[in-house]
């Protein structure tokens, strides 16, 4: 019965709304991809990191959740996640 206290609308908000800016920032992307290609390898690095800030915030929604419904093996696995994000993320590219 614990699954039905997860809370899964704001997940599905923030993922919804998220999608939705990702989509149209590419768009866009391609569009200025055609007239001028270093501006859009510069806006495409930074659609990277929006990327994983998006992912970023979804993994602290399920560590709020989880947590809430007392799932603490998963919540340590959230914050691990994290941290695999955040290692990843410092050695692509402040690092190499």
């Amino acid at each position: 019965m614990k699954d039905l206290l997860f809370d899964n609308n704001l997940l599905i908000t923030f993922q919804r709304w998220f999608w939705r800016i990702t989509f149209i920032y590419f768009l866009i992307n391609t569009l200025i991809l055609t007239f001028n290609r270093s501006l859009a390898g510069e806006i495409t690095f930074w659609g990277i990191i929006l990327l994983l800030l998006g992912t970023l915030i979804k993994l602290i929604i399920f560590i709020i959740n989880f947590q809430k419904i007392k799932l603490y093996r998963f919540s340590i696995l959230s914050y691990l996640l994290i941290f695999i994000l955040a290692s990843t993320v410092i050695l692509k590219y402040w690092i190499l």
